[in-house]
């Protein structure tokens, strides 16, 4: 039921009704002496309260208020007999007969006599029970809110269109601060703080491309740069969705995240991703380019042989010879930058094959620049192909010589580093024992919009005819194949500084095996071929027996096999097989073993242009290989040494 008027109570009061009407309130009612003692109460009173009316009636409203709320209500109830006021409202507790407290809201009015004097006081109190539930819902559901978008990594905000289209954010999370340093309610009170950062056309596309959707409430998307108040460039992504309002305006809710380091990653991602299928192209063709080398190789040499000395055909020749040693060494490149070339790693002494290489580089980098060489005291050994080792530093050495056209300084240094664990590292650098490499030049730097790219193949700022675009990149995958890493700071005008970090060494070095060059010869012993190019087997075969070996020629593993058997069977003694690593049927890897069930401790060379085995490209030592294309002394010298010399 609802409040009756005050003033309808007091004419009611002297009714014989007023008792009923009183009694079926549905809300709390009393009437109050001036001393506070309840003189009546009705039966929502009593429920509401937990007492009964007997026990109600003579007690004072002041022993059931809520110590904390005695004072205000005191205080109003005074100024009412004073005649100050007269009516008064407020929330106050009561305590329950349990000892619990409840929350009502006090209505009272005071009732006076002709002389103005109170006579008692109607009161209703209505239960705040749900209301102060509900709001407790609301403090703990905004309490939630605030959380969630305070931890959301961006910005939230909501945008209101106005029903002409014109808008502005009504709301805007503290991700403002964080995300472009423009605090909030800068941003409540001029949207262009926030909307000036994005450059202009940017801006204008971001508004007509919002609006649309808006106007259709489709959501939206849109990604793009934000400029500081610091002048910092950001990637940002925007995400809203929109809904329509009672009043035909439209309410968008959005979310603005920076993107930055994730686009970074992505790019960088790709960036190994373009590299990596450059270098399965490069070992994909390396095994096909090798063979025709090999072959072109070959028979010019043996050519050359032939011929009687200062025969006219013999320039023509040498100069096919040295076309085809310039197509190994690019080839070697390519491999070098995919990672697929034949190491034949050492423990080096890192001082020493640089201060080697400093006496070639004095020469290399001209009279013009100063050339410095700081070596580290103590250095760690490493593991590395020394032949490599010193491309790198050559490659290095020219890139930084071509970069100071008009002179400079060279610095060239080494030092022991240890790399500790770092979460915020988004490199491949493994922690550990390094011992760095320093290449500094004074140059002209890079561009950054180069820097991204140096170490990709055939990439170059040079002029055409100045350089194959393969130094750096062939730099890279040496280094990243020994298990290390390289990288570049620059900067326009002050000169480009390439750290080179190779791993410690741990293992115990191994006596060297090399034995003083000797004059090549060959022998009769009998040699099983292996290899399934035609041209190729047909070119190493004549080589072959040149040296006076007896030649038995296989096209494939399992054409090796039956003439193993056929050999075993007639009794016929094999001294050697020399075979190609990859091969259309099965390696010679695998060939190898299984030949040893015929000829138990029969030696093996392998020869190859390129290989997928891990076994071959993590070292050589313990191996006898070939790299493919060979001079016909490369081919003599393995197979003499693999003899027994």
């Amino acid at each position: 039921m609802p409040n009756v008027p005050l003033d309808d109570l007091v004419e009611l009061a002297s009714e014989c009704r007023f008792q009923t009407v009183f009694d079926h309130l549905a809300v709390g009612s009393t009437i109050t002496a001036p001393d506070g003692r309840f003189l009546r109460v009705n039966a929502a009173l009593t429920e509401l309260l937990g007492y009964d009316e007997a026990d109600l009636v003579g007690r004072s409203f002041q022993s059931l208020t809520h110590p904390d709320d005695l004072a205000v209500n005191s205080e109003l109830l005074r100024s009412a007999l004073a005649g100050k006021i007269d009516r008064y409202r407020l929330e106050k507790r009561f305590l329950h007969a349990a000892g619990h407290p409840i929350w009502v809201q006090l209505t009272t009015s005071v009732i006076r006599d002709a002389r103005g004097e109170a006579r008692y006081f109607i009161s209703q109190y209505e239960d705040l029970a749900e209301r102060r539930a509900a709001e407790q819902r609301l403090a703990e559901s905004e309490a939630r809110f605030q959380n969630i978008v305070n931890n959301v990594p961006g910005m939230v905000y909501q945008w209101m269109y106005r029903p002409d289209w014109t808008g502005e954010y009504t709301y805007v999370s503290e991700g403002s601060r964080t995300l472009f340093d423009v605090a909030p309610e800068v941003a409540l009170r001029d949207a262009n703080a926030l909307l000036g950062l994005i450059p202009s056309p940017d801006r204008e596309v971001l508004s007509q491309r919002a609006l649309d959707s808006a106007q259709r409430l489709v959501p939206f998307q849109w990604e793009g740069r934000a400029v500081l108040p610091t002048g910092e460039e950001r990637v940002i992504q925007i995400a809203a969705h929109d809904q329509r309002l009672a009043d035909g305006s439209v309410l968008s809710d959005g979310v603005v995240m920076d993107v930055t380091e994730r686009r970074e990653l992505e790019q960088q991602l790709r960036q190994a991703q373009k590299m990596e299928a450059v270098g399965q192209l490069a070992g994909g063709i390396a095994h096909d380019f090798n063979n025709l080398l090999t072959v072109i190789s070959s028979y010019t040499a043996m050519a050359l042989e032939t011929l009687p000395e200062g025969a006219a055909l013999a320039s023509d020749l040498a100069e096919v010879r040295a076309a085809a040693e310039r197509a190994a060494d690019l080839t070697r490149q390519l491999l070098a930058f995919g990672r697929k070339q034949l190491l034949q790693p050492r423990r080096l002494d890192t001082n020493a094959t640089v201060a080697d290489v400093a006496g070639m580089l004095r020469r290399v980098i001209g009279e013009d620049i100063v050339f410095q060489l700081e070596l580290g005291h103590d250095l760690w050994p490493i593991l590395a192909d020394p032949g490599q080792l010193s491309q790198v530093l050559m490659n290095l050495a020219v890139n930084a010589r071509d970069a100071m056209p008009k002179g400079g300084t060279l610095r060239l240094a080494t030092d022991n580093t240890t790399v500790v664990p770092d979460v915020h590292d988004e490199s491949d650098l493994a922690p550990g024992d390094y011992v760095m490499i320093v290449v500094e030049d004074s140059g002209t730097g890079i561009e950054p919009t180069v820097l991204p790219h140096v170490f990709e193949p055939f990439y170059t700022t040079k002029a055409p005819g100045h350089g194959t675009g393969l130094g750096l990149a062939t730099v890279y995958g040496i280094v990243k194949q020994s298990g290390g890493y390289v990288s570049v700071d620059s900067m326009v005008g002050e000169g480009t500084r390439f750290t080179v970090l190779l791993p410690r060494a741990t293992e115990a070095p191994v006596e060297s095996s090399e034995r003083p060059r000797q004059k090549v010869r060959g022998g009769s012993e009998r040699i099983l071929l292996v290899e399934d190019e035609k041209a190729v087997r047909r070119a190493v075969s004549r080589m072959l027996q040149s040296f006076g070996y007896d030649v038995l020629e296989a096209s494939s593993v399992a054409d090796a096999l039956d003439v193993a058997a056929q050999a075993d069977a007639s009794d016929t003694r094999v001294h050697l097989v020399l075979t190609d690593v990859v091969m259309r049927d099965e390696g010679g890897r695998a060939l190898g073993e299984r030949l040893a069930a015929f000829w138990p401790g029969i030696p093996l060379v392998y020869m190859s242009g390129y290989t997928d085995d891990e076994i071959f490209r993590r070292g050589l030592r313990h191996v006898r290989f070939l790299e493919k294309p060979f001079t016909a002394e490369q081919l003599a010298t393995a197979i003499r040494d693999a003899l027994g010399g």
